[in-house]
């Protein structure tokens, strides 16, 4: 009967790097979500800024709008991120 050898060592690696694969795209989604959720906070807050310093709320307004626009700019970027990297993943997988 033959015997198949099995390599611990090269399936726990294999395994390994397939949950980081998996877990750099639910980092990405979490972060990105993130930055959404801070944008809207952002701008949620001034609501606060108009109640306790009225005669700064336009001004306080325009740096978190300012802030929320940075915020959605990351929202982007991230995209951006995740799609090279997995652009670069495939080309790996392709040699």
């Amino acid at each position: 009967m033959a015997e198949a050898s099995v390599n611990l060592q090269e399936s726990g690696t294999d395994l390994r790097e397939s949950f980081r694969e998996y877990e750099s795209g639910i980092a990405f989604d979490n972060a990105r979500r993130a930055a959404v959720f801070a944008a809207v906070f952002m701008l949620a807050a001034s609501s606060l800024d108009w109640v306790i310093i009225a005669d700064y709320g336009l001004e306080f307004l325009l740096i978190r709008a300012t802030c929320a626009v940075l915020l959605f700019a990351v929202y982007d970027a991230l995209a951006v991120v995740r799609e090279e990297r997995a652009k670069g993943r495939s080309d790996v997988n392709r040699r």
